[in-house]
């Protein structure tokens, strides 16, 4: 969908700007932006991520209650579930 469609642009974006040894800086409306950027992060480097939210955003489509994206973000940098054959350079 349009969600991954950006995600996945993003971390294209993110990983060629750490290529040409540049910081990226991300900004975005909704929380689901963390998922491109860290995937992106992770695509040339064993990386940490401290993750600060009030929700865990571990949910996938299939656990989901509300079927909000943006409480996937987390779930689908690290690739769980749905999400393994969709970013699995994330893990």
């Amino acid at each position: 969908g349009a969600v991954e469609t950006v995600c996945t642009r993003l971390a294209d974006a993110v990983s060629e700007s750490l290529t040409a040894g540049q910081t990226p800086l991300v900004l975005g409306g909704d929380h689901s932006v963390a998922t491109g950027s860290v995937v992106g992060t992770a695509r040339d480097a064993d990386v940490g991520v401290l993750w600060f939210d009030a929700h865990g955003d571990l949910n996938t489509p299939a656990t989901t209650p509300s079927g909000n994206v943006h409480g996937m973000a987390l779930a689908a940098a690290l690739g769980l579930g749905e999400f393994e054959s969709t970013w699995a350079d994330a893990g």
